[in-house]
Parts: structure tokens; C-alpha cells; sequence
């Protein structure tokens, strides 16, 4: 197996995502640098993650000619460094947005999307959860799609799920969104606990996509909640024969026959990101819903199931399996960069 080399541009907390890919993939992945700011940070990196660390985008590549860079740095700085690596012949990964704003994208595709150096990383549908919930719809279990609704995650990430789960690509859409602000507590940012419960203003965005045809999409988001403990986060996909609301299938079999059923699956993150739940490490004493003893930490067992309602369950009835598939990541990761224009 060939390894791929990369450097990142950027040393904040989502650039030790791919180190930490790098540390458990070495056969596929090795990281040779972090290009950052300060001799002090690029000491901390040398030191904690045990890679190369250079203070700027010269000195990196005097030493090493990685595969591809990654640019992991704030939006307004993406564009410029990208430039800078496609003058220099680098092929780029690209975190999204790879531009602030509608002009910014637009000048940027200008500049290097002919290169065909640049590819924009969008990582939603490839997540485990929604992966599996896409390949119930491509089976057409619950017919026709029709409508998706999210409150999860925003912009981007909310359109991109919207896109490839109603599968309408890259189809000009009627947009109608309207904010709303009201109080509420938000304990938890950034992955730290604030020490202070009180509720401030805080902005919901509501917003409707049409994409004609009959299909649609509604966009509900509420600030930080990424991590909010207090804004749950839902899905809700519908099709002519049935629905999927989170991890329930609804669907009709026959004229007289719905089912209900459930999807399944040990993760270490569900819908976003930004929050990972912790999976058990007593592999003797912890057993999932189905009696199944758990993995260790990370939970690698990847197996997704399709399970009759936990209702027949509680019942006494037998959960018996309706099929078993293991979800393939594809190997395909990225976007491309004229994507970001169309988007």
C-alpha cells in the first residue's frame, strides 16, 4: 500500500484532526510538517504530535514535497495561502468554506480553478450515520425523496446534506430564511464548559430550499449548537413510501403493511463533528441494547444493523436481523474546487 504524505497550513484544534488520522493510518497516511505562526507553537507541535514544524510556507517545502498540503487556517487567510501553493505547483486540500463570501469564492475559482490543483474537503455525507441513511434511500426503501429537513449543523455542511440526500446536485435553489432571537442558556462552547448559566440572546435561523419539482428543504439552525447540550439535533428525510426521522425507518411494504425499523450502529461521533460520544471500555460488563458486548475505546466495530422498533423488543419479541451491511466509506473525500463556485 502506497503512503501518502501531507503538510498542513495551520496549526488550530481542527488541524490535529488529520495528524491524529496520520497517527492511526500510518500505513496510508504520514504527516512531514505543520507550517504555524511562532517558534513557540511550532516547538509545542514538535513535541506533542511528534511532527515537523516550520514558521512559514518556504521553509516547508525546502524541506519536503508532500503529496498534497492541507489548508487548515481562519477564511479569510484560505484564499491567499491556496493562491500561494498553486503558484507553487502544490496540490491543495482545501477546508470549507475555501472563501468567506460569495466574491471571495468567485475571485479565488478565477485564480486557480483551472489549476486543477485545488479540491474543498465537505465530510457530512460521508459520515457514518448519514452514509447509512443514504444508502437506504439509494435502495428506495422509502420511495421517492421529496423533503429533508436539519437541525444539526449550518450553512454549508446543512446545504451539502440537503444536496446529496435529495439528490438534486447542483440545481439552482429558492431560498426563504428569516432569524429569530430569543433567550437561552449555552453552559458549553467550544468544547468547555462556560461556568455561567445564564440565558443570553441567541440567535435560530429558519430557512426553506426549494429546488422545484416537488423537493424541498428546511434549514433550522440555532447558534452553537455544535456543542449546546440544550438544542438536540434531528433529521428528517421523506420519501412517497415512508420516511426516516433520525434512526428510524418507516416504510410501507405493502398496501396493508408498514414497517418500522431502526438503524443501528457503535460510533464515537453521530451527527456533527464537533461532539464525540465516549464509548464504553469494559468490553465484560458493557452490552449494547441487543445483548452484544461492546468494543473497547473507539468502539472500531463499524457494523451497522437494521433492527426491528426497540418497541417489539420491549415486547419479548425476537429482534430479528432484516439485513446486515457493512457501510463503505467511499474512497472519494473531496469535492472539487468548481464546486464551490456552483455552490
Amino acid at each position: 500500500m502506497t503512503t501518502t504524505t501531507f503538510a498542513v497550513v495551520g496549526s488550530g484544534w481542527r488541524s490535529m484532526f488529520f495528524l491524529r488520522l496520520a497517527r492511526v493510518l500510518p500505513e496510508r497516511l504520514r504527516a512531514v510538517g505543520v507550517v504555524t505562526r511562532t517558534a513557540q507553537r511550532a516547538a509545542q507541535l514538535t513535541a506533542e504530535q511528534s511532527v515537523r514544524a516550520f514558521l512559514s510556507i518556504d521553509d516547508m517545502l525546502a524541506a519536503e514535497r508532500p503529496d498534497y498540503v492541507i489548508v487548515s487556517t481562519d477564511w479569510p487567510s484560505t484564499p491567499g495561502v491556496t493562491r500561494d501553493l498553486v503558484a507553487r505547483g502544490v496540490r491543495v486540500l482545501a477546508e470549507t468554506p475555501p472563501a468567506p463570501d460569495l466574491d471571495g469564492l468567485r475571485a479565488l475559482w478565477t485564480d486557480v480553478g483551472a489549476s486543477g490543483l485545488v479540491q474543498v474537503a465537505e465530510q457530512y455525507l460521508l459520515m457514518p450515520g448519514h452514509a447509512a441513511r443514504r444508502e437506504v434511500l439509494r435502495a428506495g426503501t422509502i420511495g421517492a425523496v421529496g423533503s429533508v429537513q436539519i437541525s444539526s449543523t449550518h450553512l454549508y455542511h446543512a446545504t451539502s446534506l440537503f444536496r446529496g440526500l435529495l439528490g438534486v446536485g447542483f440545481e439552482p435553489a429558492l431560498v426563504d430564511a428569516r432569524a429569530f432571537v430569543a433567550p437561552l442558556a449555552n453552559p458549553l462552547r467550544g468544547g468547555q464548559w462556560t461556568g455561567d448559566d445564564t440565558p443570553e440572546p441567541t440567535r435560530t435561523t429558519l430557512a426553506t430550499l426549494d429546488f422545484g419539482a416537488g423537493r424541498s428543504a428546511l434549514y433550522d439552525f440555532t447558534d452553537n449548537q455544535w456543542w449546546n447540550p440544550l438544542r438536540e439535533r434531528r433529521i428528517v428525510i421523506r420519501g412517497s413510501r415512508g420516511e426516516i426521522v433520525d434512526d428510524e425507518v418507516v416504510r410501507l411494504i405493502d398496501a396493508t403493511t408498514p414497517v418500522r425499523s431502526a438503524l443501528q450502529r457503535r460510533e464515537t461521533a453521530a451527527t456533527s463533528t464537533s461532539r464525540a460520544a465516549t464509548c464504553t471500555t469494559s468490553v465484560s460488563t458493557a452490552r449494547s441494547s441487543t445483548g452484544i458486548p461492546m468494543s473497547g475505546p473507539g468502539c472500531p466495530r463499524t457494523t451497522s444493523r437494521w433492527r426491528r422498533s426497540p418497541r417489539r423488543r420491549a415486547r419479548g419479541h425476537a429482534a430479528r436481523v432484516l439485513s446486515r451491511t457493512r457501510w463503505r466509506t467511499p474512497a472519494r473525500t473531496t469535492s472539487s474546487a468548481s464546486r464551490s463556485r456552483s455552490r
